[in-house]
């Protein structure tokens, strides 16, 4: 990268011979997660990769106050008021100075019950289908619908190039308690930003520039397999862009009590019986999962909101004839090992390993809002987000199936919602290799020594 950072108050230079436009405040680098989450956007504006946030208000909400703590919030961090472009070949953000949030507002209590759930539903769907260019901006939009006089829903569609979930608390966090001093009058010091994501995506460059991934990269190189059940190779397949189809998975919660009872995580499990179901789609046992690592090991990071969270692939070899309990210590073993070179970024490690995509994910979901506005009641949890996607394969960024663990703790159901591609797998496809996890799992807690099904045992996956 050039030298590109450089910050003017008023919105004048930037860097030597270079004037930016008027409400201009800063041009920096890409972090190497922008960069990947990013890729194709500029010219293909897509919803595929949306964030979408939503509350629901019961009470005499201050509708203004609501809108005036949004706009608190970005103005705070600077990332949420960037777009991006390509200058010199380089791709870079751009930070402009702090301006009306874009949200629109809707008023639904004319309606009856039932057009107004289906205007909701609507309205929902728009938002979250909305196609945010990188180049003009914003990369946060929204909507205020007013349902009846004390229901109201606010709607957020943020880019994940610029928030990871780890962001979506603190948005939840700072929005709330920026709420509480508009309505109570009484100033809430937010703590204090020493850096912005700008800063850790110019320091994060500059790192690589040194060298300071070298040791990690070399480890990932000889670690990844390109062919491997789970891992692009670095030509780009021909799929045809990417269709989001959802299936849901419920473990009883009698069976996932049982499996607390392994001494080990919830993710742990999970991946491991996801690993043993994919490795029955395979001859030799080598499957490779990808899942997102928060990225915030510096405490200044951990109040921003941006795109930190950078992806790292647990590579494991399925052992023929072995045990679940067995395969559960090597995937231990493989997240850990994976965990100490995590600082990594993505698209080094891909161009290093010879990688286009990793095409099979396993997160957890983040828990739920605890936000407090005070005078109404919030639930964050009121609409699905079960909205299919149609997403250019210009901008597609190679998913094939992402599986998302739901897990509300002891005494409750664990839902793992599959997301997966289906320009590449049939329906029936998914329903079979989610009964395979979820018979694996019914193993494992009635007896995590029994032997895990042989390789092969099922029709491959799409490669």
């Amino acid at each position: 990268m050039t030298g590109l950072a450089g910050t003017t108050p008023d919105g004048g230079r930037t860097g030597a011979g270079t004037t930016e436009p008027r409400g201009v405040v800063a041009v920096a680098p890409q972090s190497y997660q922008q960069e990947w989450m990013a890729a194709g956007k500029l010219h293909h504006p897509n919803p595929g990769w949306n964030v979408l946030l939503f509350w629901r208000f019961s009470g005499p909400l201050d509708h203004a106050a609501l809108l005036a703590a949004v706009g608190e919030v970005i103005r705070r961090h600077e990332v949420l008021r960037t777009t991006h472009e390509v200058r010199d070949g380089d791709a870079v953000q751009v930070v402009h100075r702090p301006r009306r949030p874009d949200i629109g507002l809707s008023d639904l209590r004319r309606q009856s019950a039932t057009l107004r759930a289906t205007e909701l539903d609507g309205l929902a769907r728009a938002q979250h289908g909305l196609a945010l260019d990188h180049a003009r901006g914003p990369l946060l939009s929204g909507q205020l619908v007013r349902a009846r006089d004390r229901e109201t829903y606010l709607l957020l569609t943020v880019d994940a190039a610029v928030c990871d979930g780890w962001s979506v608390g603190v948005l939840r966090s700072e929005i709330a308690a920026a709420y509480a001093g508009a309505v109570t009058r009484r100033r809430v010091r937010l703590p204090h930003l020493p850096l912005q994501y700008r800063d850790f995506a110019s320091a994060q460059r500059a790192a690589a520039a040194a060298g300071e991934y070298d040791g990690q990269l070399d480890w990932w190189a000889g670690r990844l397999d390109p062919g491997a059940l789970g891992l692009a190779p670095a030509v780009p397949r021909d799929v045809p862009g990417f269709t989001g189809v959802r299936y849901r998975l419920v473990v009883p919660a009698a069976v996932a009590d049982r499996l607390r009872r392994l001494g080990t995580t919830m993710f742990l499990t999970m991946l491991t019986a996801l690993s043993g179901a994919l490795a029955q789609r395979t001859r030799t046992g080598d499957v490779a999962v990808a899942s997102m690592v928060a990225g915030r090991r510096r405490p200044e990071h951990q109040r921003l909101v941006g795109m930190f969270a950078n992806p790292v692939v647990v590579s494991t070899t399925v052992p023929a004839g072995g045990t679940f309990a067995q395969l559960l210590d090597r995937v231990r073993a493989a997240v850990v090992a994976a965990g100490t070179r995590q600082e990594a970024p993505w698209p080094l490690v891909a161009r290093r390993a010879g990688i286009g995509a990793a095409e099979i994910w396993l997160n957890v979901a983040p828990p739920p809002s605890r936000a407090r506005f005070p005078g109404v009641a919030v639930d964050a949890d009121a609409l699905p987000q079960d909205f299919e996607t149609d997403v250019p394969a210009a901008a597609w960024r190679g998913e094939m199936l992402v599986c998302t663990v739901v897990d509300s703790g002891p005494g409750a159901d664990v839902v793992a919602l599959v997301d997966y591609n289906a320009r590449q797998l049939t329906a029936t496809t998914v329903a079979g290799l989610a009964v395979d996890v979820a018979d694996l799992l019914a193993a494992a807690a009635a007896d995590p020594r029994a032997p895990l099904p042989p390789l092969g045992s099922r029709p491959p996956l799409p490669s």
